[in-house]
């Protein structure tokens, strides 16, 4: 019919991410030594659903070095990458549509094991870790698909890990030629093997 009033809001509203339930990240033994290349296993459970062709993407401090990972388990339905010197891996949803709890609250937990995670080479507490489930931007990458990071649906930061030094092997400390006698100049010999490289 005919129109009496109108209007419009002088604001639009902002729309929030959600944040991905049960998330977890852990290294196989509990093995966070410096320089050690581990099993990760990553699990989450989507509160939205993760539409086909959308991404996961595991964002790691950039003092990991993931040039040798892969996924070993977790990953069907998924193409995997992880580009030389970059502090994350994505994985591309190639089958059909994932249910998140709010389409369906069953929906199950999905876990990605990632092998020859190389831990940072110094003991530190790393950044933390971001998971994010996305739409992609539209734009094909080098592969011609589309590419990541496109609107985020998910989210969520799991704390970062204590990466612990090294333990020296066979360390002694002796006196050149035996000699401790009190007040007395002496040459001392400190060894020990490294499980390291010394930079």
């Amino acid at each position: 019919g005919d129109t009496i009033d109108e209007g419009s809001s002088a604001e639009g509203v902002v729309i929030s991410k959600g944040s991905l339930l049960e998330a977890s990240i852990e290294a196989y033994n509990n093995n966070y030594q410096v320089n050690a290349e581990v099993q990760y296993t990553f699990r989450f459970t989507p509160r939205h659903d993760i539409p086909q062709n959308g991404y996961i993407k595991i964002e790691f401090d950039s003092r990991y070095d993931l040039n040798g990972v892969y996924c070993s388990s977790g990953d069907s339905g998924y193409h995997t990458v992880v580009f030389p010197g970059d502090s994350y891996i994505r994985l591309r949803r190639l089958d059909a549509t994932i249910a998140g709890t709010y389409t369906d609250p069953g929906a199950p937990a999905i876990e990605f094991v990632f092998e020859d995670v190389k831990n940072p080479g110094y003991g530190i507490t790393t950044d933390p870790f971001t998971i994010s489930t996305q739409y992609t931007n539209g734009t094909p990458d080098a592969e011609g698909v589309p590419g990541l990071d496109g609107s985020i649906i998910d989210s969520v930061d799991v704390p970062g890990k204590n990466i612990t030094a090294g333990q020296l092997g066979n360390c002694s400390v002796s006196a050149s030629g035996g000699n401790y006698t009190v007040g007395e100049l002496a040459d001392y010999v400190v060894t020990f093997d490294t499980i390291n490289l010394i930079p």
